[in-house]
């Protein structure tokens, strides 16, 4: 967990207040689909095209390219197999909650003006 942790706060930037991505209620913006990919225990197809052109740049920066690169994140330990929408924050960011065998996180992601991801965070602990 520390590992993802320490990763995604350090690659990612501040958040970007008052630039929101549209939200389509038929299907899943970037910032699902990219919790969603947090959680999968496979390749999540359009997740790397999600991501803004900075943070593919800081993901590249640590060896991680394509949606093969987010999956391989993803499988990090911990693994998290379970999300749930928690809400939506004042400035705009997407609030997940992530659990799985022993350990639990909080994922925040924020969009950009065109709805990739253009910064994220997350943060947790392990249970006994």
């Amino acid at each position: 967990m520390v590992v993802i942790a320490v990763l995604l706060v350090t690659a990612c930037s501040a958040p970007l207040q008052g630039r929101l991505g549209s939200v389509s209620a038929s299907q899943m913006n970037c910032a699902d689909l990219f919790a969603s990919a947090m959680v999968s225990q496979s390749r999540v197809a359009g997740t790397w095209t999600c991501l803004s052109p900075g943070v593919q740049a800081q993901f590249q920066d640590i060896g991680l390219k394509g949606d093969d690169g987010v999956a391989q994140l993803a499988s990090k330990d911990p693994v998290f197999t379970q999300k749930r929408f928690l809400g939506r924050l004042a400035d705009g960011g997407y609030v997940y909650s992530l659990s799985g065998k022993g350990s639990a996180s909080v994922l925040i992601v924020w969009l950009d003006g065109q709805g990739h991801v253009a910064d994220l965070q997350t943060g947790g602990r392990e249970h006994p």
